[in-house]
């Protein structure tokens, strides 16, 4: 079982760029090693966050282990998953 970390970086928005808006760079890592499992450019959203996670998912063969900062993206979508394999 691989242990992977998950974390976004906040990139503000410069000032003749007001419609793209703030950005966020999405990693996975694993713990270890450091590889960049995946990475993601997006708006720090739920529906981002699944993408992302769905994204490593695909890309991580069996069990694994993920840490987060707890903002509720990410978290709302693993309760739901783990809820939806136990029930």
């Amino acid at each position: 079982m691989t242990e992977d970390d998950v974390d976004d970086v906040y990139q503000a928005c410069p000032q003749d760029d007001l419609e793209r808006g703030d950005q966020y760079t999405f990693l996975s890592m694993e713990r270890n090693t450091k590889l960049i499992i995946n990475c993601m450019v997006a708006k720090r959203t739920t529906d981002n966050c699944h993408v992302f996670i769905q994204d490593l998912k695909g890309r991580i063969e069996g069990r694994f282990q993920l840490s987060t900062d707890g903002f509720a993206g990410y978290t709302g979508y693993l309760h739901g998953r783990i809820s939806q394999a136990v029930g």
